[in-house]
């Protein structure tokens, strides 16, 4: 039987005495209606007093993102950082967490431009979400750590420019710890409306609506590529004509 979880799990927790060990928070999120969806990163590494942080949002508008692979490790959950503001609050361990964004996206009409320099337009970019629901535990705890992921039914605020989105769907939330870090091996995973599923290859059913990659190093000296989109998928085990879902698709490809 799977344990609840408690306060003391959604926080940050006492690193080893390894340079390679690491604490990571992150959080996707997919509209019902597939229109937009987009994730979240922080990635702490105590030896080295630096964090890394993403986010992106990809959909039928300008691809946003924001990379920022070295930063102060920040206080507590609170991230401040020139024109940017993030904060990860749990009210109810395990069930109900709240995510606050406010910064300046790079916007790229082109989301392959994101593998190059990142030029693009500067956007504001909000968000005021809510991850509510504690369902399926992780059941495949990444190689030298511990930690978990829950999938959430979202709701909330994303704030694009001028344009607040009122916001509904899904997505799920993970909290891991220990060495090495997730990003440092080869994997993929798909979060759709039942689920989080950890295939070793993506469904060729799988169509893809919005891609969303991201290139990152971090303060340890390793580097990654992330392919993201957003997509309809069609569920293994489903009755035939079930309709498809929206589905957020992630491939990490270590550099």
């Amino acid at each position: 039987m799977t344990r609840a979880l408690g306060p003391a799990d959604e926080k940050r927790h006492v690193p080893l005495d390894d340079p390679g060990w690491c604490e990571a928070f992150t959080f996707d999120f997919v509209a019902d209606d597939a229109t937009i969806a987009g994730a979240l990163g922080l990635v702490l590494f105590p030896a080295f007093a630096r964090c890394t942080f993403w986010t992106c949002l990809a959909g039928d508008r300008q691809f946003l993102t924001i990379v920022e692979s070295d930063l102060a490790m920040p206080r507590d959950l609170e991230l401040r950082a020139p024109g940017l503001w993030f904060e990860i609050q749990v009210l109810v361990p395990g069930d109900h967490a709240m995510v606050g964004l406010e910064a300046f996206a790079v916007g790229l009409d082109d989301p392959a431009d994101a593998l190059g320099r990142l030029w693009g337009d500067r956007v504001p970019f909000g968000l005021d979400l809510e991850w509510d629901g504690g369902l399926s535990p992780i059941d495949q705890p990444l190689v030298g750590t511990d930690g978990y992921e829950l999938m959430c039914r979202v709701h909330g605020e994303v704030l694009v420019a001028e344009s607040r989105i009122e916001f509904d769907g899904f997505g799920s939330r993970s909290h891991t710890w220990g060495t090495p870090h997730p990003w440092t091996r080869p994997w993929q995973r798909i979060v759709h409306g039942d689920a989080v599923a950890w295939p070793q290859q993506v469904p060729g059913q799988a169509t893809v609506l919005a891609n969303a990659p991201m290139r990152v190093s971090f303060p340890d000296g390793t580097s990654c590529q992330v392919d993201r989109a957003l997509a309809t998928v069609a569920v293994p085990g489903s009755p035939s004509g079930t309709p498809r879902q929206p589905a957020w698709i992630e491939r990490n490809l270590p550099c």
